[in-house]
């Protein structure tokens, strides 16, 4: 896995995030670059801006050339659709959007980056696991809650644990829950800084 950000400000809390999830099981490439729009990094742009879908687009499009396998891309402009981030199954590439996640959780940005981390990350682990079909729309502080109240992320973030029925259904795709515990542990760590 690789892991991109189009804001020189992100690298740090990317870093805090994978040093985090450093655990026997969960690997991070080392490499952090800083890519642009385009992939110039004298392109980037910053929280308060747009992404648009046909940049983001052309980013994935330049990762998927750059960087074979999974790739992450961690920015801070907002997506058109104000989510979370967003899956390019062709390129392989998760956009992760930090835009105003702290503003509306008071939550440590390298949390939520962590967070998509591991969700996206476990694709790694099995070619079977699709988070969208474990995510439920009732928010029970899992990992899989759906929150579409953006705000509840923050306590999934906080509570952390992985609640029956995705146990069962992780076990399905030969993804050890137990393993996944102490990875989803770290996030909690940084979701509550000492």
């Amino acid at each position: 896995m690789q892991l991109f950000t189009s804001s020189a400000a992100l690298i740090v809390p990317v870093d805090r995030a994978c040093r985090a999830l450093r655990q026997p099981g969960f690997d991070i490439a080392d490499v952090l670059q800083v890519t642009g729009r385009g992939g110039d990094p004298r392109r980037g742009h910053g929280a308060g801006s747009l992404l648009s879908p046909e940049d983001e687009q052309r980013m994935t499009h330049a990762l998927r050339e750059q960087a074979p396998g999974l790739a992450f891309l961690i920015v801070a402009e907002e997506f058109e659709d104000r989510w979370f981030s967003h899956w390019h199954e062709h390129e392989r590439v998760a956009v992760v959007s930090t835009a105003g996640f702290v503003d509306m959780t008071g939550l440590p940005v390298e949390a939520f980056i962590a967070y998509e981390l591991l969700l996206h990350g476990l694709r790694a682990r099995s070619a079977r696991y699709d988070p969208h079909a474990l995510f439920h729309e009732t928010s029970r502080g899992c990992l899989f809650d759906f929150c579409r109240d953006k705000p509840e992320i923050a306590v999934k973030l906080q509570l952390g644990h992985i609640c029956d029925e995705c146990v069962r259904a992780l076990a399905d795709v030969d993804i050890d829950p137990a393993r996944l515990l102490t990875q989803w542990q770290a996030v909690q760590d940084l979701a509550h800084p000492r």
